[in-house]
């Protein structure tokens, strides 16, 4: 677990309290025991103060939008939030990793797995929709990969992916000026029907319908 000195001492958090809002974090979005708190012993992390400040910022984003109960969009920028938080640890993990020859032991061919996954998706997932892709990227089999990113995040590869078209659509239907078509285009879907159905089956929603109803919330 990583938790910066200044956000514990501003929040007036215990190690038991930061470690209970770490699980609330993670809970929210897989609903299951995350895999850092399964590890028996985790090492202490030496950051610098520029990395302490940036992933101390990605903790306070996901304490405000988590205390805001009432916000309509809470679950998906609690799960926006919590990926930024992940990638900005992983960078930072594995630049520390490239100035070493050796890879700590206890972090693990998963790890590494599920950190290149989740970047791959973040920069391919609007053009490649398939698992395939991401598994040939990554020398493994589906299988694997599928077993992988389940355990690790509590998701398949397949709703990861999902996910992220999701919130790329929903952030272009807040801008009225780019009509549907053009947002399938741009995700890459064969025309604007196999888009509709895809969000309405993510979103239980269609596209127009979330477009009104955004503006309404706004409004």
């Amino acid at each position: 677990m990583v938790v910066t000195p200044t956000f514990v001492t501003s929040a007036g958090k215990s190690e038991v309290a930061v470690e209970t809002l770490f699980c609330t974090f993670t809970a929210a979005i897989s609903g299951s025991l995350p895999y850092s708190l399964e590890c028996k012993e985790i090492p202490i992390w030496h950051f610098t103060e520029g990395e302490f400040i940036l992933l101390e910022r990605q903790l306070y984003l996901l304490n405000d939008i988590l205390d805001r109960t009432t916000h309509y969009f809470r679950q998906e920028l609690t799960e926006l939030y919590f990926k930024s938080f992940s990638l900005e640890l992983g960078n930072i993990m594995l630049l520390y990793q490239q100035e070493k020859s050796d890879i700590p032991p206890y972090f693990s061919r998963r790890d590494f797995i599920t950190l290149n996954f989740m970047k791959l998706v973040s920069k391919h997932f609007a053009k490649e929709h398939h698992i395939e892709f991401y598994a040939d990227s990554l020398c493994i089999s589906i299988k694997h990969l599928t077993r992988v990113i389940k355990e690790m995040i509590g998701k398949t590869p397949h709703t990861v992916i999902c996910d992220e078209i999701t919130h790329q659509a929903m952030t272009l239907l807040e801008d009225d000026s780019i009509s549907i078509g053009e947002i399938a285009e741009t995700l890459h879907f064969s025309d604007q029907a196999s888009f509709c159905k895809f969000f309405k089956k993510q979103k239980k929603i269609s596209p127009m319908a979330y477009r009104r109803q955004n503006k309404m919330n706004i409004s």
